[in-house]
């Protein structure tokens, strides 16, 4: 398959990578929770889409393309993620 075949189709080196991610949220309100979330998802070079309410954080969170460091850079969100006051019963996916 030519590389630009593969580009458009997502497949190959051209595969994103990503985990889903939950949480449940003190207070979805509290702007300080939130933005302590974005700034790490910044810090990790992640982006991600899916809901932040008062039910939790349903989100999958893209960590790019194959061999972009993904596993090492997964861990170091879920190091961090833990000291985020306001968010409780974290549970991350493998990833996918």
């Amino acid at each position: 398959m030519k590389k630009r075949l593969r580009k458009k189709l997502g497949v190959g080196e051209f595969t994103e990578l990503g985990f889903e991610f939950y949480a449940t949220i003190a207070d979805s309100e509290d702007k300080k929770t939130f933005d302590a979330f974005i700034d790490l998802v910044d810090e990790c070079e992640f982006y991600c889409e899916g809901t932040w309410d008062e039910d939790g954080a349903d989100l999958f969170i893209s960590t790019g393309l194959v061999g972009m460091e993904n596993e090492e850079r997964k861990a170091r969100f879920a190091e961090k993620i833990t000291a985020i006051e306001g968010l409780s019963n974290i549970k991350i996916s493998e990833l996918v």
